[in-house]
Order: C-alpha cells, then sequence, then structure tokens
C-alpha cells in the first residue's frame, strides 16, 4: 500500500512532496539536512534534523556554497 507522506518544511513551513527523484534543477539530490557528531571511532550521532521543502534547502545551499557571506 502506498500512503501519502505529508512533508512540511521547518523553515518557511510550506508543505511539499518527494522531491529529487527525478528533478535535475534541484543543487543536491537531498530532501533534509542534519548537524552531526562524528566521534573519534567514525560513529555519527544525529543531533538535529531540519526538513527542508526544495526551495529552502536550495537557498541553504547556495548560501553555503557562497561562503555564508549575508547579501
Amino acid at each position: 500500500i502506498n500512503m501519502a507522506v505529508a512533508r512540511k518544511c521547518d523553515r518557511c513551513g510550506a508543505f511539499y512532496d518527494r522531491y529529487n527523484e527525478n528533478n535535475s534543477d534541484s543543487i543536491e539530490s537531498s530532501n533534509a539536512m542534519a548537524f552531526i557528531f562524528q566521534y573519534k571511532n567514525n560513529t555519527y550521532n544525529i543531533c538535529k534534523r531540519f526538513d527542508l521543502c526544495p526551495d529552502c534547502k536550495d537557498e541553504l545551499v547556495n548560501w553555503i556554497l557562497e561562503g555564508g557571506n549575508e547579501s
């Protein structure tokens, strides 16, 4: 059974469907951002996860790639 999953952007509050499966307009093929801790034994622990709509995710990725400067 295929069930609908409502995804809501943690930044702008917009609801969105799954994306980046066949989307060549998107920068990266991700649907969330997360802060993680990496330990010396190469294990990881997600400390905060953010669900982002395609527009907010692309804005964040562009901001990071441009050095994080305010415009």
